[in-house]
C-alpha cells in the first residue's frame, strides 16, 4: 500500500520538472497547446499543483497517516484528473485519445485504489 502511494506521489512530483524541462511534451500529454503565454502559465500552474499534491502524499507517508486519511486524500485527489479530463474534452475535443486515457485512467486508478483502501480490513 505505501509503495503504491509513494509511486503516485513521485509520479505527481515528476510532472513539475518535466513541464519546465520539456513544456511542449508535458502540454501535449496534458492535452493543451502552449502557443500562448496564457496556456504556458496554465501548464505551469497544473504542474505546480501536481508537485504539491505529490508532496502531500509523501508527508502523509512520513507521518504514518492511517489508511482512511490516505484513502480520503486519494478520493479527493481524483477530482483533479476528472476536472482536467472534462476541461480538455470540452475545450480541445476528443482529438487526443492518449490525453483522455491519461486523465480518465488516472481518475479510475485513484478511485479504485482509494476505495480499496477505505474498505480494506
Amino acid at each position: 500500500m505505501k509503495t503504491a502511494i509513494a509511486f503516485i506521489a513521485f509520479g505527481l512530483i515528476a510532472f513539475g520538472p518535466a513541464a519546465l524541462i520539456a513544456p511542449e511534451s508535458a502540454a501535449s500529454l496534458f492535452g493543451v497547446s502552449i502557443h500562448t503565454q496564457e496556456s504556458h502559465v496554465y501548464l505551469l500552474a497544473a504542474a505546480t499543483r501536481d508537485v504539491v499534491f505529490g508532496a502531500w502524499f509523501l508527508v502523509l507517508l512520513l507521518l504514518r497517516a492511517n489508511r482512511r486519511l490516505l484513502s480520503a486524500s486519494l478520493l479527493i485527489l481524483s477530482l483533479v484528473p476528472l476536472c482536467d479530463g472534462v476541461n480538455v474534452l470540452v475545450h480541445s475535443g476528443p482529438r487526443s485519445l492518449l490525453t483522455l486515457i491519461i486523465h480518465f485512467g488516472s481518475l479510475a486508478i485513484l478511485i479504485l485504489f482509494g476505495g480499496w483502501l477505505w474498505r480494506k480490513d
